[in-house]
Protein backbone atom coordinates (compact mmCIF):
# COMPACT_ATOMS: atom_id res chain seq x y z
CA UNK A 1 0.00 0.00 0.00
CA UNK A 2 1.19 3.25 -0.43
CA UNK A 3 -0.06 7.15 -0.35
CA UNK A 4 1.59 10.46 -0.86
CA UNK A 5 1.74 13.13 2.06
CA UNK A 6 3.88 15.78 1.95
CA UNK A 7 6.85 15.13 0.05
CA UNK A 8 6.71 10.81 1.68
CA UNK A 9 5.29 7.94 0.05
CA UNK A 10 4.14 5.77 3.22
CA UNK A 11 4.04 1.75 2.31
CA UNK A 12 3.95 -1.70 3.98
CA UNK A 13 6.15 -4.44 3.11
CA UNK A 14 3.87 -7.29 2.38
CA UNK A 15 6.27 -10.03 3.50
CA UNK A 16 6.39 -8.83 7.52
CA UNK A 17 4.11 -5.88 7.70
CA UNK A 18 6.86 -3.15 8.33
CA UNK A 19 5.88 0.37 7.44
CA UNK A 20 8.39 2.09 5.07
CA UNK A 21 8.28 5.89 4.05
CA UNK A 22 10.26 6.66 0.98
CA UNK A 23 11.54 10.73 1.17
CA UNK A 24 11.74 12.41 -1.77
CA UNK A 25 14.22 14.88 -1.04
CA UNK A 26 16.67 12.42 -0.19
CA UNK A 27 15.51 9.77 -2.63
CA UNK A 28 15.20 7.08 0.30
CA UNK A 29 13.66 4.41 2.09
CA UNK A 30 13.41 4.15 5.70
CA UNK A 31 11.67 1.91 8.14
CA UNK A 32 9.42 4.56 9.55
CA UNK A 33 7.49 1.87 12.46
CA UNK A 34 7.90 -1.32 14.15
CA UNK A 35 6.37 -4.05 12.46
CA UNK A 36 2.58 -4.61 12.78
CA UNK A 37 1.93 -8.19 12.11
CA UNK A 38 -1.91 -6.91 10.75
CA UNK A 39 0.07 -5.96 7.82
CA UNK A 40 1.94 -8.44 7.08
CA UNK A 41 0.31 -10.25 3.60
CA UNK A 42 -2.66 -7.45 3.16
CA UNK A 43 -3.20 -6.19 0.13
CA UNK A 44 -5.51 -4.71 -1.48
CA UNK A 45 -6.54 -2.13 1.45
CA UNK A 46 -8.36 1.22 0.56
CA UNK A 47 -5.39 4.23 2.23
CA UNK A 48 -6.30 7.90 2.28
CA UNK A 49 -3.99 10.75 3.76
CA UNK A 50 -5.76 13.38 5.87
CA UNK A 51 -3.56 16.31 5.17
CA UNK A 52 -5.44 18.63 7.78
CA UNK A 53 -5.03 15.90 11.12
CA UNK A 54 -1.44 14.71 8.70
CA UNK A 55 -2.73 11.13 9.26
CA UNK A 56 -3.01 8.15 7.10
CA UNK A 57 -6.08 5.84 7.56
CA UNK A 58 -6.15 2.46 5.98
CA UNK A 59 -9.08 0.31 5.98
CA UNK A 60 -10.12 -3.26 5.21
CA UNK A 61 -7.94 -5.44 2.60
CA UNK A 62 -7.37 -9.13 2.19
CA UNK A 63 -4.56 -11.35 3.96
CA UNK A 64 -2.56 -12.93 1.29
CA UNK A 65 -2.73 -16.96 1.08
CA UNK A 66 -5.09 -17.06 3.63
CA UNK A 67 -8.14 -18.65 2.90
CA UNK A 68 -11.93 -19.67 4.05
CA UNK A 69 -13.64 -22.49 1.67
CA UNK A 70 -11.54 -21.31 -1.20
CA UNK A 71 -11.91 -17.22 -0.79
CA UNK A 72 -9.11 -14.82 0.64
CA UNK A 73 -10.35 -13.78 3.90
CA UNK A 74 -11.34 -10.45 4.00
CA UNK A 75 -10.98 -7.86 6.61
CA UNK A 76 -12.92 -4.80 8.02
CA UNK A 77 -10.84 -2.97 10.68
CA UNK A 78 -9.81 0.55 10.34
CA UNK A 79 -6.12 1.91 11.16
CA UNK A 80 -4.83 5.50 11.72
CA UNK A 81 -0.90 5.95 11.06
CA UNK A 82 0.30 9.16 13.13
CA UNK A 83 2.59 11.03 10.86
CA UNK A 84 4.46 13.00 13.70
CA UNK A 85 4.67 9.91 15.87
CA UNK A 86 5.36 6.86 14.08
CA UNK A 87 2.31 5.16 15.44
CA UNK A 88 -0.16 2.79 14.51
CA UNK A 89 -3.47 3.09 16.17
CA UNK A 90 -6.25 0.91 15.46
CA UNK A 91 -9.62 2.26 15.63
CA UNK A 92 -11.83 -0.86 14.64
CA UNK A 93 -15.22 0.35 16.09
CA UNK A 94 -15.16 -1.60 19.64
CA UNK A 95 -11.46 -1.70 19.86
CA UNK A 96 -10.56 -0.28 22.91
CA UNK A 97 -7.84 2.08 21.89
CA UNK A 98 -10.08 3.88 19.34
CA UNK A 99 -11.72 6.06 22.43
CA UNK A 100 -9.44 9.15 22.07
CA UNK A 101 -9.07 9.20 18.76
CA UNK A 102 -12.63 9.50 17.38
CA UNK A 103 -12.68 12.39 19.75
CA UNK A 104 -9.93 13.46 18.40
CA UNK A 105 -10.88 13.11 14.34
CA UNK A 106 -14.35 14.48 13.87
CA UNK A 107 -15.49 14.24 10.21
CA UNK A 108 -16.04 17.95 8.19
CA UNK A 109 -19.57 18.53 6.86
Amino acid sequence: MSVTGRDQVLATRIEDGATLVYSVASDDWSEAAPIEEAFAERYGMGVAYDSESNVVVLFGGAHWGRTDEGKHVGLADTWLFEVESSTWTDVTPGCRSNRHVRRSHQARR
